[in-house]
């Protein structure tokens, strides 16, 4: 289906991207793409001391293989294995165990130490407790808090193509990620 998320290189370090991103358009990722077999493609690149290069020689100039390049490509260019692909990614970067390491995103603000983990089922809703008269969900935090981590529903539209959502304890340094499937009205 999706190749394995490698936290050493992700399809879009593979294409040169900074990372996922919803603004990423089509003529970007093409773009990343020509200019990433070009630059790893050893018949395109001119990084070699002879005319015919040894396979020793090709491994060092090129990071990344034409297949990866592709298979980056493949995957990115779909919206639906973008979407999986990204939320591997975000799965990764949450569950990592090393502090600062975003899963080869370089964003290292991803990690949350101290992450807690539910489901929206799990949480208390309160009809009308939020601004402007919207529904709320909470759940109490080990710290003490009751209502320690705190969802809106406009919290939840804005992440609704993800299906999760990460938020701070309102009393603690401790995180929760909260995962939810969006319903059809």
């Amino acid at each position: 289906m999706i190749a394995k998320t490698n936290v050493e290189a992700t399809h879009y370090m593979v294409l040169g991207l900074p990372g996922p991103s919803r603004s990423l358009n089509k003529s970007v990722l093409k773009s990343a793409y020509h200019k990433a077999l070009l630059q790893h493609h050893p018949d395109k690149s001119r990084k070699f001391e002879t005319a015919i290069p040894s396979p020793e020689e090709v491994n060092r100039h090129s990071e990344y293989s034409v297949d990866q390049i592709t298979t980056a490509y493949r995957i990115l260019s779909d919206p639906v294995t973008r979407a999986e692909y990204d939320r591997e990614i975000r799965l990764a970067a949450a569950n990592t165990k090393e502090p600062g390491k975003g899963a080869g995103t370089g964003d290292d603000s991803i990690f949350r130490i101290g992450l807690e983990l539910y489901d929206l089922d799990d949480l208390e809703m309160e009809e009308g407790g939020g601004l402007n008269g919207s529904d709320i969900w909470y759940h109490a935090c080990r710290c003490g808090d009751k209502k320690g981590f705190l969802v809106s529903e406009s919290d939840l539209e804005r992440e609704a193509e993800w299906g999760e959502i990460i938020v701070g304890c309102r009393g603690c340094s401790i995180w929760a990620k909260i995962t939810f499937a969006v319903g059809d009205d």
